[in-house]
């Protein structure tokens, strides 16, 4: 598994970014402006998103396609807005649902520590044009591939040896405090 080598300890981001070989770059204010300081890291430089400004005329409509590229390319973006997290990728295959589950794992013992399990994140496919709703348990559980998609054997191990435990200690924390505020 991969490890949040690339983020600064505790960092608060308004995103990510995880790469196709699995790194994951926090975004401190807007997904684009990450691409925009470093587009070497996306395969990018500032003349080819010249280029594509040139032929859109309109910043928008230029930042959606190069974000959309990198979706097709590999990447993943992951994004908090208001009371949700969104994930966009292109498809959900084994590779990307490898990333997604090292995204929420890594993050739920690091920088988003203070998150529920139970918080509600949505996974949009590009490709499909398809939401799913799930939340990061069932993401750490692997309960959020569908059809024949499925987890590397390696994570599906680490899930079968450790994440039950994790979720049932959770749980019963959570059922504690709720019934502790009853009172």
């Amino acid at each position: 598994m991969k490890n949040m080598r690339d983020l600064p300890e505790k960092g608060v981001y308004a995103g990510y970014w995880i790469s196709p070989a699995g790194k994951i770059f926090g975004v401190e204010e807007d997904h684009f402006r990450f691409i925009w300081s470093h587009p070497l890291l996306f395969g990018l430089n500032k003349e080819i998103m010249q280029e594509l400004y040139n032929k859109f005329y309109n910043e928008q409509d230029t930042i959606k396609q190069i974000i959309d590229d990198l979706l097709e390319y590999g990447w993943v973006k992951c994004l908090k807005k208001q009371k949700y997290w969104y994930v966009y990728l292109n498809i959900l295959n084994r590779k990307t649902a490898d990333r997604v589950w090292e995204w929420a794992y890594h993050s739920l013992n690091g920088d988003l520590a203070n998150e529920a399990p139970y918080q509600l994140v949505k996974i949009y496919e590009l490709y499909r044009h398809h939401t799913r709703k799930v939340t990061f348990a069932d993401i750490l559980t692997g309960d959020f591939v569908y059809n024949k998609t499925r987890l590397s054997a390696k994570i599906q191990k680490f899930i079968e040896q450790h994440l039950d435990y994790f979720l049932e200690e959770y749980l019963e924390l959570e059922e504690f405090i709720h019934e502790s505020h009853r009172y």
